[in-house]
């Protein structure tokens, strides 16, 4: 079974605070992956910062550490729901598909085979999207020691994880980061041009 985790315990003073409230066309910013999600019938939990996200709390964790980043949200995601794979996306993801998310787990099967414990999305230029991820359940130990080593770069875990890299180059769209007002207009406009 799967599972979703939406990081959104981020304080995001880049875009002005509560960036998963942030107005994007006639929704919210973090409004975009729980439809995909509900669509594909994924349940999902919220990670957060303390009571940051009222709206939404049937649906929600809280980070297990302030402000450590996204390897204390994504645990604290897995501790709140019970599956043998996590879907780990940003609230700030309007570009999201279920092509995309499809397309991740029908590799599931190949990083069993293989022994791999994560499904990233690469580009040719050899950067990452660990946030835009799957995780195995057991991947949990692994978050547990570099927390506890406070090592908080998420490229620690990927290099524990044996990770089975997928093109990430036919999905460009859906790797869009809004971090400024700036990034949040030009999105915007690219959102208008769909």
């Amino acid at each position: 079974m799967i599972s979703a985790i939406i990081l959104a315990g981020g304080k995001g003073k880049r875009i002005g605070g509560n960036k998963p409230f942030k107005k994007f066309g006639d929704k919210y910013l973090i409004d975009y992956p729980i439809s995909i999600l509900k669509k594909l019938k994924i349940p999902y939990t919220i990670v957060t910062s303390k009571n940051l996200l009222f709206k939404y709390n049937n649906f929600l964790s809280f980070d297990l550490i302030d402000d450590f980043g996204p390897l204390a949200g994504i645990l604290s995601g897995m501790r709140t729901l019970n599956s043998e794979w996590y879907l780990v996306l940003p609230c700030d993801c309007p570009f999201l598909t279920e092509d995309f998310i499809n397309y991740l787990i029908a590799n599931i099967k190949f990083a069993e085979k293989r022994g791999c414990k994560c499904i990233v999305p690469r580009h040719r230029n050899g950067f990452i999207e660990p946030l835009f991820s799957l995780y195995r359940k057991d991947s949990k130990i692994y978050l547990n020691k570099l927390i506890l080593e406070d090592k908080r770069k998420i490229i620690y875990l990927i290099r524990e994880l044996n990770p089975l890299y997928v093109d990430a180059e036919k999905f460009k769209n859906v790797f869009i980061n809004i971090n400024t007002p700036e990034e949040l207009r030009d999105a915007l406009k690219h959102l208008i041009k769909k």
